[in-house]
């Protein structure tokens, strides 16, 4: 297949260095009263883990990623219009509205927004002009590494209302990037994420555009200079779409066995199936063979955007994917041979159980990885209705349903050989409408697996609208003086160290134990 080079290496630009400061986040005293294992009840709607335990986290807690010794980085920032961030951030800072946060061989945690410094200089701007960046849980803010240690992320901003995004790679630690810009529009992801993922060279880039998805491959030269090939069409469907990153946010491809595999939805019905259609494309690296679109089922009762695909890897390189559904079952699906996508064991369905058309016990939003013993880790927001009677209506016409629905954040796990086990709900809220964790899943370079979550209650009722008065009384829009209540408030990591069995709230010391300190 012909490649088209779309960055030389004249169009690169090293940055000039930009400094770390001490995070705002780090108040340097203890974080939480006593150790607390999950899982944890609110009593009421926003009466959550700072007011049970007096959580104070010294970080801003968001989806984490580990550089090769293990030492975990965070990126995060100020929301665009979509967005539901903790409002107390925006008093922490000036200026830049993007940071990267790690964790210091001092025990400290340290901020750099030497990325957007990085693309400001390429697009010659002044210091004192601010750059928009799109940051938040609907967006790609992940600081992935390869084995060497170099960093990669993906910046997207706004350029005078026009959205722009911008690939970057750093050898030095973060302390300078080369900037190469992409191509206009799209939705542009790295997914490096994952225990089994190739690490030895730069991620993937993925993105989806109106006639279908993309691939682009860096390429790292020995001297240290990125380069970029594609773009590469994987599949040429207009009505495609990959995992989204607002909660859950599993991956949507996979680069193991010097191929690239990615799975996507068609929001489009197939033979006159109700439920969402999914499919799995591979490409070659070294022959640079695009596969055909594979069908690999349907999941949910109808076309709905939320029920996206995820896949992971395990170390004996089967493949694992799950489609995803909107209330419903998922269905669970193993490849029958190593790096290979073109035959499949018998389907399973994980929780759910549904007895109707609509939900019971059902749930969304996939986050899936898998650890370095192949013990499979599903984090979803749940939907534990058991209707009083029986009814295959919409529940929104059953009295009875807004009173048992719970939307708690599950756990699932399936370990290597084992069958799906029981569901476990970490996190239950009190609120009995819709709500939303955000929630996005990692494992570190030893299997720990660690969870952010950001907890959203819609619609809110009369004492629970008074009740967030009083819990933030200056909050606004940005531009308004309408009072937002429906913001998600107050980021919380959890961990479990010993495959799922048990989850604690994350503290500094547990992130800095777990660096190699050779």
């Amino acid at each position: 297949m012909r490649f088209v080079v779309i960055i030389s290496l004249l169009q690169l630009l090293m940055i000039p260095s930009y400094g770390q400061r001490l995070s705002a986040w780090d108040h340097g005293n203890d974080e939480i009263k006593e150790s607390v294992t999950l899982p944890i009840l609110y009593p009421t709607t926003f009466t959550r883990e700072r007011e049970l335990f007096n959580y104070n986290p010294r970080f801003f807690a968001q989806k984490i990623s580990f550089m090769p010794d293990n030492t975990p980085v965070m990126r995060f920032g100020v929301q665009g219009k979509m967005g539901n961030h903790c409002s107390q951030y925006l008093g922490k800072y000036a200026g830049p509205n993007n940071f990267i946060q790690y964790l210091g061989k001092d025990g400290k945690w340290y901020t750099t927004d030497s990325h957007v410094q990085a693309v400001k200089s390429y697009l010659k701007m002044s210091k004192n002009t601010e750059l928009k960046v799109y940051s938040g849980e609907r967006e790609c803010d992940m600081v992935e590494f390869d084995d060497a240690g170099n960093a990669y992320t993906i910046v997207r901003a706004d350029l005078n209302g026009k959205m722009k995004s911008y690939f970057l790679c750093s050898i030095d630690c973060m302390k300078s990037w080369q900037v190469i810009p992409l191509e206009r529009g799209g939705n542009f992801r790295i997914e490096a994420d994952g225990f089994h993922n190739d690490r030895k060279n730069p991620p993937v880039i993925i993105n989806k555009i109106k006639t279908g998805i993309q691939l682009f491959i860096p390429k790292l030269s020995r001297k240290g200079k990125i380069t970029l090939k594609g773009p590469i069409m994987l599949a040429k469907e207009p009505k495609s779409q990959y995992h989204g990153v607002m909660a859950g946010a599993g991956n949507a491809s996979i680069t193991v066995g010097g191929r690239t595999y990615v799975v996507y939805m068609v929001n489009e019905e197939r033979n006159g199936v109700k439920g969402v259609p999914h499919y799995i494309v591979s490409y070659d690296h070294k022959t640079g063979e695009v596969s055909k679109p594979l069908f690999l089922g349907e999941s949910g009762h109808r076309l709905d955007g939320h029920n996206s695909p995820v896949i992971a890897c395990d170390s004996h390189g089967y493949l694992h994917v799950l489609l995803g559904t909107h209330w419903h079952s998922m269905v669970y699906l193993k490849s029958e041979k190593p790096f290979n996508s073109q035959s499949w064991e018998a389907p399973q369905y994980v929780e759910g159980n549904g007895n109707n058309q609509w939900s019971r016990n059902g749930i969304t939003y996939p986050g899936f990885v898998i650890d370095h013993e192949n013990t499979i880790h599903l984090v979803v927001r749940g939907r534990n209705a058991v209707f009083k009677k029986e009814d295959t209506a919409d529940p929104a016409d059953n009295k009875d349903w807004q009173d048992i629905l719970d939307y708690a954040m599950v756990y699932v796990r399936k370990r290597e050989g084992g069958d799906w086990e029981n569901r476990k709900d970490l996190v239950t809220p009190k609120h009995k409408d819709y709500s939303n964790w955000y929630h996005k899943i990692s494992v570190d370079r030893k299997g720990n697996v660690y969870v952010a979550y950001l907890y959203y209650a819609h619609n809110l009722n009369e004492k629970e609208d008074e009740a967030y008065d009083r819990r933030w009384p200056n909050e606004t829009v940005k531009d308004g003086i309408v009072k937002s209540k429906y913001s998600a408030h107050d980021p919380v990591l959890i961990h479990s160290v010993d495959g799922g069995d048990t989850w604690k709230i994350t503290q500094t010391p547990d992130l800095e134990q777990s660096i190699n300190k050779e």
